[in-house]
């Protein structure tokens, strides 16, 4: 969680006003590549529903900031980041919750090494936040072992069933199911849940690194 929480912030600090440089774009493009170094600029930039130029430049930022390196169709991020990264989540839902009232649903997740209880106004944040960058509507929760603790809403079977398929031994951790009016701002709305459970993590005891 560390490492995730300090490239946030890094990000963060070297902003401009392109959207090269945007630090969501900059770490969705870390997350993306991690999972597949051989992604290329097209499929990256249709995720992130931008140009293939700015993808382009962003690459060349990130190499520039030592965050990976390209070479031709092939690039890696840097091996701490790249295993750090395996602890995050995002995955788009099916039918099941939208016949629930859930427009285009994303589940998103922080695995942590032991799962806790969130406090109110930590759920509001969250929230806050992820309405912030895109999202309608969220339902914040947290899993602790084979518990999942949702404030104020009964567990969606939906949720249980995804995070059993691609949670399995990391399953513990901070997650949000969001509703959002469109399908093409999925990693906006996820680097903002995870920016705020880092600022969360720098306040708090409770969440361990």
């Amino acid at each position: 969680m560390k490492e995730i929480c300090e490239t946030i912030s890094k990000l963060d600090s070297i902003s401009g006003t392109s959207s090269s440089s945007n630090p969501a774009i900059l770490f969705s493009i870390l997350y993306l590549v991690s999972k597949d170094p051989k992604k290329g600029r097209i499929q990256i930039s249709r995720l992130l529903a931008t140009s293939e130029q700015i993808v382009r430049n962003a690459i060349r930022r990130l190499s520039e900031l030592e965050f990976l390196t390209s070479n031709g169709r092939v690039k890696n991020v840097r091996t701490p980041i790249a295993e750090a990264m395996k602890c995050l989540f995002v995955r788009r839902l099916i039918a099941h919750i939208e016949t629930l009232g859930w427009e285009n649903p994303l589940l998103v997740g922080f695995y942590l090494s032991d799962g806790r209880k969130l406090k109110i106004g930590e759920v509001l944040e969250i929230r806050d936040e992820i309405i912030k960058w895109g999202g309608n509507a969220a339902i914040v929760f947290s899993v602790m072992g084979k518990t999942i603790d949702v404030p104020g809403i009964e567990v969606l079977r939906e949720i249980e069933k995804v995070l059993k398929e691609e949670g399995k031994r990391k399953n513990n951790g901070i997650y949000a199911l969001v509703s959002s009016k469109y399908d093409y701002n999925d990693f906006f709305i996820f680097y903002g849940f995870v920016k705020k459970v880092c600022e969360l993590q720098s306040h708090s005891e409770n969440i361990e690194l």
